[in-house]
């Protein structure tokens, strides 16, 4: 592989280590989502979500880097960028690349897993809650409806 290719090779296999980092974190917060979720620590999971934004941001700006160098090396080497991954596969000195792009899609995938898990669950949660609101509703309701009946004044 050329150097010019080599380097760009490097600064991506540096880059999906980045991404790799922060799918981790966002794969543990995942993890503790789902179990304050079934603790009813709906609160604390709110907090989780907020926090991720953070972390969400910073992949976006590692993917973005990681496209920018991916169409830089397809112009490279002259393949079309869906073909890269194909193309480099078979040149067989970009395996590292392929082995951390393979990685974090497999976190990528598994954290779409816990969150489609998560979303169940906080659904669920919420058509308790409603549930709940709705008994406190009918209960008011009764309250409100017996209270005409008390002579308040003592007569």
């Amino acid at each position: 592989m050329r150097d010019d290719a080599a380097s760009i090779v490097a600064g991506l296999i540096h880059l999906y280590g980045i991404k790799l980092q922060l799918l981790d974190k966002l794969l543990l917060s995942e993890s503790d989502k789902l179990h304050y979720c079934r603790s009813g620590n709906q609160e604390k999971v709110i907090e989780l979500i907020n926090t991720d934004s953070g972390v969400i941001d910073d992949i976006d700006a590692a993917d973005f880097d990681i496209a920018e160098l991916e169409t830089s090396l397809a112009s490279l080497i002259g393949v079309r960028l869906r073909m890269l991954y194909e193309v480099l596969g078979e040149n067989g000195d970009a395996g590292k690349l392929i082995s951390v792009r393979n990685q974090a899609l497999g976190d990528i995938k598994s954290l779409l897993t816990e969150r489609a898990k998560l979303g169940g669950m906080l659904a669920a949660a919420s058509r308790e809650i409603r549930e709940s609101i709705d008994d406190l509703s009918r209960l008011s309701r009764l309250k409100d409806a017996d209270a005409g009946d008390i002579d308040t004044h003592g007569r």
